[in-house]
């Protein structure tokens, strides 16, 4: 246990820079979500790149490359069970859509306009901190 928090002591503080909303690329977006681990994952990157982790609230975290400071993506665990409940508005439109993705080719598109709204719900419901520590 001593070297656990040994190492829980020595992480370094992460500097995480301001993500520009607007600059967001749609066609970039990479979403998936799981429906067995009830987890979704968005990169604004275009695929999944190496990053780290930072918390932002219960089971929402922030992907931040951690050689550059820059929000790479989002991860929201607990998606439906709590992540959906605590924002009523994106609820009523996963209801609407989540048959869609179920069943349409070109799903990528739905999941898209999906995650540019929680992209929007992380802007405005968290206030990023200079700088955090990785998860």
């Amino acid at each position: 246990m001593a070297k656990v928090t040994e190492q829980m002591a020595n992480r370094t503080r992460l500097q995480v820079n301001p993500l520009l909303v607007d600059a967001i690329d749609q066609e970039k977006l990479w979403v998936h979500y799981d429906d067995e681990a009830d987890s979704m994952v968005i990169y604004i990157t275009g695929a999944p790149v190496f990053a780290i982790s930072v918390p932002v609230d219960d089971d929402t975290y922030i992907k931040v490359n951690p050689t550059t400071g820059d929000i790479v993506g989002f991860h929201v665990e607990a998606w439906e069970q709590n992540f959906l409940p605590a924002h009523p508005e994106l609820q009523a439109v996963w209801q609407k859509l989540q048959p869609v993705v179920d069943t349409t080719p070109d799903w990528a598109i739905v999941l898209r306009m999906v995650a540019l709204w929680i992209i929007f719900v992380f802007k405005t419901d968290h206030f990023l901190q200079p700088s955090l520590s990785p998860a």
